[in-house]
Parts: structure tokens; C-alpha cells; sequence
């Protein structure tokens, strides 16, 4: 999300015009959380702002590390018949979550693609 919000990239906004389809934006606790450990406070604040405004969800997740509990949340919800998929910059979440089948939106230059 901080790189979004560098970017100045709705990511909402573009990741539903990339899918062609409405969009329930999920951001899991643990996340939000590593997210205030890291992000200035300025910063996380404009980012919560932003998840708030864009009618963003916050749900609960049973693991606590991050990259655990998006992994955990994607296939749970891919598996119940429902479409999912994570935006994220990071590689190697990326790539756990491509083994499961999950579809992955990432960032190349200033747009957002299906990676």
C-alpha cells in the first residue's frame, strides 16, 4: 500500500478496470498491523484514510504473519467458489500464491497488471 500511495495509484480504482468486474477490497488485520509498524505515521494514516473512503474491508485472520494469512484468506475464499485475487509487490508471495491457483495483480512502471 505505500508504494500505491507513492504511485499515487488508485489501486481500486485501476485493479477493477484491469479485472473487468467489481471488486470487494479485503485488507486482512495482520497486514494493516505490519503496515503501522512500518509505515510513518503520516503515511499510515493517509492509507487507512484511503481503505476507509474506498469501502475496504478489514477482516480478521487466523495466522498472524502476513504473507501466511493472505495466502491462507486467498485460497479459503478462491475455494469456496468465489473469484480471488491479491495485489501485491512482493515475489515470493506472489509465487505461493500462483502455486494455488490464485490469481496475482502487481505493479511494472506506473501500471497495475496481472502478473
Amino acid at each position: 500500500m505505500l508504494a500505491f500511495l507513492q504511485a499515487k495509484i488508485d489501486v481500486v480504482e485501476r485493479a477493477g478496470e484491469l479485472l473487468e468486474e467489481p471488486l470487494r477490497f479485503v485488507v486482512l488485520k495482520p497486514c494493516l498491523a505490519e503496515l503501522g509498524a512500518v509505515a510513518k505515521p503520516a503515511a499510515f494514516e493517509a492509507i487507512t484514510h484511503y481503505l476507509k473512503r474506498r469501502g475496504a474491508s478489514v477482516v480478521d485472520a487466523p495466522q498472524q504473519r502476513p504473507d501466511d494469512a493472505i495466502l491462507e484468506y486467498a485460497v479459503r475464499n478462491a475455494g469456496c467458489g468465489g473469484e480471488c485475487a491479491v495485489l501485491s509487490l512482493d515475489g515470493g508471495l506472489r509465487k505461493r500464491l500462483k502455486r494455488n491457483g490464485i490469481q496475482t495483480i502487481t505493479l511494472r512502471g506506473s501500471k497495475l497488471v496481472v502478473a
